[in-house]
């Protein structure tokens, strides 16, 4: 087991600022989710992602892009930080799965449905009311899962994020942390102070663990 790996969640830096890699050295936070795009189209998305492909070449010394699990062991053994690219908000697929393909492609490992407002996919934590996912939503859940690609739930509707869970057909699909903090030793409290209640509520009623 490797121990000392710590993983922020969310950070929408500014990596054209280059204080910013000063902080992640300063930091030392093994890997980090880099939003790459929030409102972006699809162009710009790929811009964005472009220009992370350049940094990765010229940092190389100190940066390394995460595109699996056994990536982040290599970022912890070589002291170097690591990238997870970070789509949210899949308004700019519109109602085409091959945008996740294209996402995939480009090294993005991390996607959310919606952030905070509703698109064709789901509802945003910001909707007065939340439906759950569009039929079209249910596949997007689904496709992101086979292609290795983690639904973050964090500024999704409750509705829409309880749903995407229900429409996961086994327990090691569940689009979140929970599960794979309970394999690591961690008990329900302290997954309930990680995760926060309202999920671990949602994740119980769910699966009932």
């Amino acid at each position: 087991m490797v121990h000392g790996i710590t993983v922020d969640g969310c950070n929408p830096g500014n990596w054209a600022e280059p204080g910013v890699y000063e902080s992640l050295e300063r930091g030392r936070a093994t890997a980090l989710n880099a939003t790459i795009a929030i409102w972006e189209g699809l162009e710009e998305t790929v811009d964005a992602t472009a220009a992370w492909h350049r940094r990765f070449r010229e940092r190389s010394d100190t940066l390394l892009q995460v595109r699996t699990a056994q990536d982040i062991v290599r970022v912890h053994e070589t002291g170097r930080s690591g990238i997870i690219l970070d789509r949210r908000n899949l308004s700019p697929i519109e109602n085409d799965l091959e945008g996740l393909e294209a996402f995939a492609v480009l090294g993005v490992r991390v996607a959310q449905p919606a952030c905070n407002v509703r698109n064709l996919v789901a509802n945003g934590c910001r909707e007065p009311h939340d439906e759950g996912l569009s039929l079209f939503g249910v596949k997007v859940v689904k496709r992101l899962n086979e292609l290795g690609i983690l639904v973050d739930l964090s500024h999704v509707g409750d509705r829409s994020g309880l749903h995407a869970i229900e429409g996961l057909e086994t327990n090691a699909e569940i689009p979140s942390i929970a599960s794979g903090l309970g394999k690591r030793g961690y008990g329900r409290e302290e997954v309930d102070k990680i995760m926060g209640g309202d999920w671990m509520r949602l994740y119980r009623e769910v699966w009932g663990a």
